[in-house]
């Protein structure tokens, strides 16, 4: 396993890398971070069968990348296409994914692949996706910058206070 770092601005119109992959040490431990993908997404599942076409369509040119997009979104597939094949290793959801989903409802999906480059060289690899529903079914609305946290409550660590006698 290696680690890299990335120097990014944030602007108002999002983040943007500013220099390329620098290998560095593992980061220390610092803390948990508790990811919001607790529920597992089944293969056969239809926002997992959306994921999956877009991905293959996203990272190895299989398919056409709109059909996969929910209209308005600004995805464009990696150009050339790296790889050859994408496989499903891990897909988890933060919430039940409805198989009919009302239109506007949003899913959050971790997506854990494996890919296959040209040289049958293979990279697992995580994407942070955001399904939208419309016509009763999934669409990608945005490859996110990051996993999705479960928030940390205000008042988590902090003693709560108890009332003291009346006098």
């Amino acid at each position: 396993r290696r680690y890299f770092q990335v120097p990014v601005v944030v602007t108002d119109a999002g983040m943007r890398p500013v220099g390329l992959p620098v290998p560095v040490a593992a980061p220390s431990s610092t803390g948990n971070v508790q990811l919001a993908y607790a529920k597992p997404l089944p293969s056969g599942e239809p926002a997992a069968q959306t994921v999956m076409a877009f991905l293959k369509a996203y990272a190895a040119g299989d398919g056409d990348l709109s059909l996969y997009v929910s209209p308005g979104s600004e995805i464009a597939p990696i150009n050339p296409a790296p790889y050859l094949a994408v496989e499903s290793v891990d897909l988890r959801v933060d919430t039940d994914a409805p198989k009919t989903p009302r239109d506007g409802t949003q899913l959050r999906v971790l997506a854990t692949v494996t890919l296959t480059s040209q040289l049958d060289q293979t990279v697992t690899s995580t994407y942070a996706l955001t399904l939208t529903a419309r016509a009763t079914r999934w669409e990608i609305s945005a490859i996110d910058p990051a996993p999705a946290e479960i928030p940390r409550s205000e008042s988590a660590g902090q003693p709560t206070p108890t009332p003291s006698p009346s006098r």
